[in-house]
């Protein structure tokens, strides 16, 4: 009876999880809906918490569970999209082609992932897996074959549009500080270094020994045409705050 109970419970927390994704997937452009996201991170691991200590009073003298084999990291859990109306981004500074291709998007359900600030120059974005036109034309996108998002060290990829949602990336300076959120916890860094290089000085997201950062996006910022170069931002990692329940 135990065990069926567990197993239900944990499949409450699976849905529960879904159905956030499900209704956030589409509304993490703004710091009011990275607020909510991070409220709905945190029902989450109060609702693990909670199971975990059901299973303590309901079988106290049972023995501690061994710790789990090291397993290949899973793929993200495909959020869909759901309505745009609310909350929409701040695209005072996108192009019209940006924006053109942001209201296409609207149908695609790319993953999502995570959420990045940089309140200094009013980038508030989602992130989503991948960099390919979906996940571009929404949002910021992990880059693939970069550092995962909850590694704890190594060269984190994250790429946007100049005329998009990393148009604010005109404005920032060394010192600034990036906020990223993911599902299992908060980071925060600080920007040591902004170069400009070639399409193909793909030498910028090299693997790391450092937990580090790298933002990407075309340059020059304002050009008409397909950019010729990229605009790259590089910080450090200076504070990681796993998610902890109430």
């Amino acid at each position: 009876m135990l065990r069926y109970l567990e197993r239900g419970l944990l499949v409450i927390a699976a849905l529960a999880l879904i159905k956030f994704g499900m209704a956030y997937a589409d509304n993490w452009n703004s710091e009011d809906t990275v607020a909510s996201f991070k409220q709905q991170r945190m029902l989450i691991a109060n609702n693990e918490t909670q199971l975990n200590v059901s299973q303590k009073v309901d079988n106290p003298s049972a023995e501690p569970a061994a710790a789990p084999q090291a397993s290949p990291a899973k793929e993200p859990v495909a959020r869909s999209s759901s309505e745009l109306d609310a909350n929409l981004p701040d695209m005072t500074l996108w192009s019209t082609q940006r924006k053109s291709a942001f209201d296409k998007a609207n149908k695609s359900q790319p993953i999502l992932i995570a959420a990045i600030e940089i309140p200094s120059v009013g980038v508030h974005a989602p992130i989503y897996h991948g960099t390919d036109h979906p996940q571009l034309d929404r949002g910021a996108g992990w880059i693939l074959g970069t550092a995962r998002l909850d590694s704890s060290r190594g060269n984190i990829g994250i790429a946007a549009h100049r005329d998009g949602f990393f148009r604010g990336l005109k404005d920032i300076t060394v010192g600034d500080e990036i906020e990223l959120a993911t599902l299992t916890e908060d980071r925060r860094y600080r920007v040591h270094s902004l170069t400009i290089v070639k399409p193909e000085d793909i030498h910028v997201l090299a693997s790391s020994e450092a937990a580090e950062l790298t933002l990407v996006t075309c340059y020059p910022f304002y050009f008409v045409g397909k950019a010729p170069k990229r605009f790259i931002v590089k910080a450090e990692l200076i504070e990681r705050t796993p998610l902890s329940p109430n």
